[in-house]
């Protein structure tokens, strides 16, 4: 459950229009949303609806599409990959963990027919700790947020660093990392914003899931509420 709201005034949940027509203009020739869900309730501590394209849609696999994601960023940022690059997405190195991504296959499936799903979210901070305690307090119809939902939410959304602090973590708990490659995902993936006078970056890089960082923040998604 969402603790506190990054989003403010200073930061406005753009309209499904909006995103839509972003991601459409970012993504030639991706399909549209089925914007009925936008008249729906949003579930409890939900902010909004977040737009995603499905990720087949723009590459043919998570990682490729993961690649691309990050291109953007970059060229919007100075980016920077530390244990991970873009070299690294394939599914020796990145995963959804098993709850994402059972909530993504029933989003999809509810959403069939369409290439943008609309997915209720939230991004807050602190309160949490690691990845372990975030993915064990999720309620029935919440699940953490992987790196290309995150990745796509910074560019509907451009995240900036609140003016008293120099950087902005968020974690993508609803992904695993092994960044050797060995089979052992025993890492998340983050990302991390900072911005002063003299730069602008964003870096994607994996800590271990049993370290936490204070007043980090985490985004969680929500299966949309039935018509």
């Amino acid at each position: 459950m969402l603790r506190k709201s990054y989003f403010s005034s200073k930061h406005r949940i753009k309209t499904v229009a909006e995103q839509v027509d972003f991601l459409r203009l970012t993504f030639p020739g991706l399909g549209f949303a089925n914007v009925k869900i936008a008249e729906r309730k949003l579930p409890s501590d939900a902010m909004g609806l977040l737009a995603l394209p499905r990720y087949e849609k723009i590459a043919p696999t998570y990682g490729k599409a993961m690649g691309k994601v990050l291109m953007l960023i970059s060229a919007e940022r100075k980016l920077e990959l530390a244990n991970l690059s873009l070299e690294k997405l394939g599914p020796q190195y990145l995963r959804q963990i098993p709850l994402t991504a059972l909530m993504f296959q029933k989003i999809n499936e509810s959403q069939e027919g369409f290439d943008i799903l609309l997915v209720p979210f939230g991004l807050g901070y602190g309160g949490w700790g690691n990845a372990y305690n975030v993915q064990e307090s999720m309620d029935e119809n919440e699940f953490c947020l992987d790196p290309f939902s995150v990745g796509i939410m910074s560019l509907t959304h451009p995240v900036e660093p609140d003016y008293l602090r120099d950087d902005f973590w968020i974690n993508c708990a609803g992904c695993e990392s092994s960044p050797d490659g060995n089979g052992e995902f025993n890492y998340t993936p983050f990302f991390r914003f900072e911005r002063d006078y003299f730069y602008n970056r964003v870096g994607f890089d994996v800590m271990p899931k049993i370290f936490g960082i204070g007043g980090s923040t985490y985004a969680i998604g929500f299966l949309p509420n039935s018509a």
